[in-house]
């Protein structure tokens, strides 16, 4: 009888890998124990004792076994990246069939397989390394953890040393975390309601409501010829169930009384923004805004999602779009409520344009009906945009036309047939949502396309035409320019010009985005960091312009409100791209064809670092109010203080002085956005020397990252 050490004898016998281990130490040593070793009694009983054999002892030490579990989840982690590299990250065929690849990943890893034709025996316009990889298991959990390559944060992850940065530094980032919300988030205790809220009449909600006087303020600055909300309530129906309101505070919904309860709110956020007196009785602003808020929510609370209806659609958009401008970062809470919206509006056939319902419905009912379901779907756009999510409407089950260009005065509830749609040139209340909303299509078609498995590069040239012909197609009176161009225009109108033509910038940057970081090796891309580079620096100079132009002495004072964290988003991506290409600048060669001489004919590269600088200082002074500012911060800082480094290693082998402008030196100086003394790049967490390390582009890491890993996300509920 034999005892193998690798648990085979004679070619069988082999221990199988879920074998128990041992759980006591051994107390002889392996010689002795294999000299103890006698047959089992059942093989001497079959007269087998010759052929017995013991399998090798699992005494393995406990750290061997937890390094192998630790191995065992590197492979599958590897695994999960090669996968998310070949789907979501791999060049196009057509790119590279006419030569090898020069990106610094392809030049890793070769798979050398027979081409075969898909299955079907058409070709897919994808890379043909997806198609001659071996077959791999797929994670279960890689769909959940993936997300849209539009986030900022996903640009960050591909700078190693930032990356690294925020992974060594969670604990004071949740510090700060637990800072802004101390800051931003008034306790709610005092705004708690008793009882089941299926037993909440409308007498539970009237005694939050202050003076009819304050009242009739509040709703006279919402609906004021200067407001830019969404023009989803009509002023003369809701006045004249305003007025029946007071005569009889019995005769109206609690769904109804929600709506005046989310209107006081947005009218005491854009007065105290405004800087505008408001009546010593309302008490606190913040504190206002909270109740409002809160009766608002608890209202919704009431009533049953399931059965929907115009009105509790119209509260529901309405509460949408005071999350929307009140919240500082993003918010997965808010994109789930729209979620809940878009279903509401769906089931009760906003998507299908109500003309085809054969008259039901009057005129006025029609054209409100357009209004609210635009917008739905501008909403929609724009909260999936912002967390990286496809859209939830789908476009080609919607036929809904776009309401007409009116003022509310034009058309009432007792309109026979709606008037002429006045010129788009016009302005009225509706008039930059519908500008806009070509814009917004295409930019859909964006959006939708970098979401897309296999995204086709032969489509990112015919939807940047898209982009710029809707851009063009605007009229005169929303197209962006000079400040001193603008100078007899309403300040929230030049900030109107401002969004809509982000949107074009945006949606160029998300567009190029996959091949920004080719393009410094590959000229085939250079188009792509040409005009990814051109449209972030233009989103910098929007963002330091409104910062600057918002303070209170400037243009545009009392309307930084309208700034809402969906454009901070394209500020973020924006730096973050240009935060990318300098920092893949340092770590490696550029080809001539991609250089910035032969793309722009000058070195752009200390244009890009004061861009940088610029937003930086804005982030900064927002860190205390904004996480989503205050991570940016850390991160530009980061990247600067490795790009002056490296620009200072060069200057001590060359011995020559720095030609980049210092802080000081910026055209717009960092004292109008931090304190005096403030040091530049003055990191929050503790600043180590970091090392990038360039390797393959890690989109899922970083998306699990920001969508509920290592730092929490979610904090805005």
């Amino acid at each position: 009888m034999e005892s193998h050490p690798n648990g085979e004898a004679n070619g069988r016998g082999v221990r199988p890998s879920n074998a128990p281990v041992r759980g006591r130490p051994q107390l002889s040593c392996t010689p002795c124990k294999r000299r103890k070793a006698r047959p089992c009694d059942n093989c001497v009983k079959r007269r087998e004792a010759d052929t017995c054999v013991y399998p090798a002892s699992g005494s393995a030490p406990r750290d061997q076994t937890r390094e192998s579990k630790k191995t065992k989840k590197r492979i599958e982690r590897l695994e999960s990246l090669v996968m998310e590299l070949l789907d979501r990250g791999a060049p196009n065929h057509e790119s590279y069939s006419d030569g090898p690849s020069t990106s610094e990943s392809e030049s890793q890893v070769h798979f050398h397989m027979p081409h075969h034709a898909s299955e079907n025996g058409h070709d897919t316009d994808s890379s043909p390394v997806q198609r001659d990889v071996p077959a791999m298991r797929r994670p279960l959990d890689l769909a959940a953890s993936s997300s849209s390559s539009s986030l900022w944060e996903s640009v960050l992850q591909d700078i190693g040393e930032i990356k690294l940065y925020f992974e060594e530094n969670e604990s004071e980032f949740k510090k700060q975390l637990g800072k802004v919300e101390e800051a931003r988030t008034p306790a709610l205790e005092p705004y708690a309601l008793e009882g089941n809220p299926i037993h909440w009449g409308i007498d539970t909600f009237i005694p939050s409501l202050p003076q009819r006087p304050d009242v009739d303020l509040l709703v006279a600055n919402y609906f004021s010829p200067g407001s830019f909300v969404r023009p989803i309530i009509h002023p003369k129906k809701f006045l004249r169930e305003y007025e029946k309101f007071w005569d009889d505070p019995y005769s109206v919904s609690k769904l109804w009384l929600g709506v005046l309860f989310t209107i006081m709110r947005m009218a005491v956020h854009a007065s105290r923004e405004h800087g505008s007196d408001l009546p010593p009785t309302l008490g606190d602003t913040d504190e206002a805004m909270t109740l409002y808020r809160m009766r608002a929510k608890q209202i919704l609370m009431t009533e049953s999602h399931a059965k929907p209806s115009i009105e509790k659609l119209e509260l529901l958009a309405l509460h949408l779009d005071a999350e929307f401008i009140q919240c500082q970062d993003a918010s997965t809470s808010i994109w789930v409520s729209g979620a809940t919206a878009v279903r509401m509006a769906m089931e009760l056939g906003l998507h299908r344009d109500p003309s085809l319902l054969g008259g039901k419905l009057s005129p006025f009912e029609c054209e409100m009906r357009r209004r609210l379901w635009l917008a739905i779907m501008q909403t929609d756009v724009l909260m999936s945009y912002q967390v990286g999510l496809p859209s939830m409407i789908p476009r080609g089950q919607c036929d809904t036309m776009l309401p007409k260009n009116l003022h509310e005065e034009d058309f009432d509830e007792d309109s026979l047939s709606l008037p002429l749609s006045r010129p788009w040139n016009e302005m009225t209340k509706i008039s930059p949502f519908l500008a806009k909303a070509p814009l917004l299509a295409v930019f859909t078609k964006v959006a939708s396309h970098i979401l897309d498995i296999h995204p086709k590069d032969s489509e990112i040239p015919i939807l940047e035409q898209e982009l710029y012909a809707a851009r063009d197609s605007l009229p005169p009176i929303f197209k962006v320019r000079p400040m001193h161009e603008s100078i007899l225009d309403h300040p929230a109108m030049i900030l109107r010009r401002l969004a809509i033509d982000q949107s074009l910038h945006s949606g160029l940057c998300i567009l190029h985005r996959r091949h920004l970081p080719l393009a410094r090796s590959d000229p085939q891309y250079s188009h792509s960091r040409k005009t990814a580079i051109d449209a972030s620096l233009t989103l910098l100079s929007y963002q330091a312009l409104t910062y600057y132009e918002t303070n209170p002495t400037q243009r545009l004072a009392g309307h930084r409100w309208l700034a809402t964290s969906i454009i901070r988003h394209d500020y973020l991506l924006a730096a973050m791209l240009i935060c990318l290409d300098l920092r893949q600048g340092i770590e490696g060669e550029t080809h001539p064809g991609s250089s910035d001489i032969t793309l722009w004919g000058r070195d752009r590269r200390e244009e890009m670092m004061t861009a940088l600088e610029n937003s930086y200082n804005v982030w900064y002074a927002c860190k205390d109010i904004s996480i989503d500012a205050f991570r940016a911060s850390e991160a530009v800082a980061v990247l600067l203080k490795r790009v002056r480094s490296a620009e200072e290693e060069k200057q001590r082998s060359e011995t020559t002085v720095s030609s980049i402008p210092s802080v000081e030196s910026l055209e717009i100086s960092p004292e109008q956005f931090i304190p005096a003394g403030a040091d530049p790049y003055n990191l929050s967490l503790p600043f180590s020397e970091m090392v990038a390390s360039p390797g393959a582009i890690d989109w899922v890491e970083f998306d699990r990252y920001v969508m509920g890993g290592n730092i929490p996300r979610e904090h805005n509920m």
